[in-house]
């Protein structure tokens, strides 16, 4: 008779994965209890159910034991546990089988008695099955989710970084797209290095504060403006881009200014650094009427005091009142000598060619004393340096210097600082330029740093200084290319042609003192061609001969063809180069909305083209889009 003993058992228990396997059962039934006491509540099952799966879990575990010591889950299927001295697992008996069955219908006899009194005490309920519908509702919601984490992960990450790459210097969009994803995968580390790339910390400040500010991004002047908070503003996170800003407080005229988030550091690890926002706000009954306070700046002329300008160029209703009251016949308004082609001009000579089209005084483009109807709130248009000063006494204002109103602009800002992130592209499709005349002041969403409008294109703007020709002109008009925002002009100052006009400006006490910024300027004439030497037949010759070239085949081929732009067609073509047997490519751009002939343009890219290591995809080079693509 063989002795019993514990240790013996111990192991044979062991050997038998009874251990192994109760440990499992004791884990699933675990998961089961805990997944039951979460999800009967929201089924409207009592809570006293959970004492029926207790009781089912402590009822199966003695089958699942005695299964678990007999018999082995095999690939063969079960087989009964060999013995000590077998060398390898015997097969099912009669009797096995008998085993096998008892112990199934014992523990299908108890899954439903039990499952059924969970359902009988389920449906005595009266809201289950709208509590069947929520659990539904749960489920779909934790798949939607899964799809919505996948879906930022493997659709959204791969487009912001193609983003990235095409817009540089204006990540508004690809920041837009971040945000959505970070609802779904806040901690993913790739999407805060993206974050990290694509955003600044800024802070946003007025005096006095407590304004509320509002943004938006300024290639969309039609959006909803987005409420920032009320300053001071600290640490907020923004889009490396342009937007435009508008600080509102009650009792305080509301100030709109165009603004970068960003601005460059010339030394240190990151060429972008923070921007900080900040403006004055004056009160309503203090500001001067019509007029945008600009916040002073350090030029080469000097410092720069804040002074005051007008939001928009004079009008035509406006000048109308200077004309009724006899501005014309008063000599208090006109403080300049008049000067034509160098000689000084009596009163009665300069006043008497301040007309208009039918010899009454007033701008060359009105008629009988009056702008043309429909006409009231475009830019007065055809007046003298003369007349623009005179209007400027009358209102106890003046013209402002070219500094002033570069620094209105916003000069001195990062958006005309760097041309390459901003500049006049930033501000030229929102402006009039290649138009068919003035438009009405105002009307276009060219808001610039300090809220001023117009400044780049409509018409030209009279200055207050002195120049080689006469008076300095700035800003453009209808007719201008978008580069003359930048670039001083100069005219005759009894130059009356459609196209020039002004608007004036106020400085604090004691600006005029500022010398060098009221001083006149050296604007070099262009070359009078006809007024140059003629060489001789033989020096002609030398000079023509540096554009002599073999006239050779150039065995020109497609490279390849790209339809996809709305714009244009762009054929990759290589040609034969007079060295060696190099190919040289050429990127023909051909325009859809266009008829040929062609003007032909010839675009050579500048130095910061060495980096590139291919001319592919030039169209997405910076200065396509700086200065090419408007």
């Amino acid at each position: 008779m063989t002795t019993f003993s514990f240790t013996t058992f111990i192991k044979e228990a062991r050997r038998r994965r009874v251990f192994m396997v109760a440990g499992f059962y004791t884990v699933g039934a675990w998961v089961t209890l805990q997944a039951a006491d979460l999800a009967f509540p929201g089924l409207d099952i009592p809570e006293s159910a959970i004492r029926y799966v207790w009781i089912g879990a402590i009822l199966l575990f003695p089958l699942v034991v005695a299964f678990s010591w007999r018999y082995d889950l095999t690939t063969k299927g079960i087989v009964r546990t060999p013995s000590v001295e077998a060398m390898s697992p015997a097969s099912l008996a009669s009797h096995d089988y008998a085993l096998l069955a008892t112990l199934s219908v014992a523990a299908a006899v108890v899954v439903i008695i039990l499952g059924v009194r969970i359902v009988e005490m389920e449906s005595a309920s009266p809201v289950h099955t709208a509590a069947r519908d929520m659990a539904s509702k749960t489920i779909n919601t934790f798949l939607d989710q899964q799809a919505d984490i996948r879906w930022a992960k493997d659709e959204v990450l791969p487009q912001i970084r193609s983003l990235i790459d095409e817009r540089w210097r204006d990540f508004t969009e690809p920041y837009a797209l971040a945000i959505r994803a970070e609802e779904f995968i806040p901690d993913d580390p790739e999407l805060k290095d993206i974050f990290e790339s694509i955003s600044l910390r800024i802070n946003i400040d007025s005096e006095p504060t407590g304004a509320d500010v509002y943004v938006k991004t300024y290639q969309d002047p039609d959006a909803e403006w987005t409420h920032m908070g009320v300053t001071p503003i600290e640490d907020v996170r923004m889009p490396v881009g342009i937007f435009r800003w508008k600080f509102e407080k009650t009792g305080y005229a509301t100030v709109l200014a165009a603004a970068s988030s960003w601005d460059i550091a010339i030394s240190g690890k990151d060429l972008l650094v923070p921007n900080y926002i900040s403006r004055k706000l004056d009160r309503i009954d203090e500001i001067p009427a019509g007029m945008v306070r600009v916040a002073g700046a350090q030029t080469p002329h000097g410092e720069i005091k804040d002074f005051f300008i007008d939001r928009y160029e004079v009008t035509n209703v406006a000048f109308q009142k200077f004309v009724d009251i006899g501005g014309y016949r008063n000599r208090d308004y006109w403080r300049h000598n008049f000067m034509e082609e160098g000689r000084v001009l009596s009163w009665e000579g300069g006043i008497a060619q301040f007309v208009d089209q039918t010899g009454r005084p007033g701008p060359s483009s009105w008629l009988g004393g009056t702008y043309p109807g429909g006409l009231g709130n475009h830019p007065v248009s055809g007046v003298s340096w003369y007349e623009a000063a005179a209007y400027a006494e009358y209102i106890g204002r003046a013209l402002p210097t070219g500094t002033h109103w570069g620094v209105a602009r916003g000069e001195y800002s990062p958006l005309i600082k760097y041309p390459q992130l901003g500049g006049y592209a930033i501000f030229a499709p929102f402006s009039n330029f290649g138009g068919d005349g003035p438009v009405e002041v105002g009307s276009l969403p060219g808001v610039t740093a300090y809220g001023a409008y117009d400044l780049a294109g409509n018409v030209r703007e009279w200055c207050s200084n002195d120049t080689s020709l006469g008076k300095l002109v700035r800003g453009g008009a209808w007719s201008d290319n978008p580069y003359s925002f930048a670039h001083p002009s100069q005219a005759p100052p009894m130059f009356r042609e459609p196209g020039h006009s002004f608007r004036t400006v106020l400085y604090p006490d004691g600006a005029t003192e500022l010398t060098a910024a009221f001083a006149g300027l050296s604007i070099r004439l262009p070359n009078d061609l006809y007024k140059e030497e003629i060489v001789s037949d033989e020096i002609f010759q030398v000079f023509k001969g540096q554009y002599d070239y073999d006239e050779l085949d150039l065995n020109a081929k497609q490279e390849s063809l790209d339809d996809g732009s709305t714009l244009w067609t762009l054929e990759r073509i290589s040609v034969d180069t007079p060295y060696g047997n190099d190919r040289m490519i050429v990127n023909l751009f051909l325009p859809i909305n266009a008829s040929p002939p062609y003007q032909t343009v010839i675009y050579f890219p500048g130095s910061a083209s060495i980096y590139q290591s291919s001319s592919e995809k030039i169209d997405e080079y910076y200065e396509f889009p700086v200065f090419l693509s408007f």
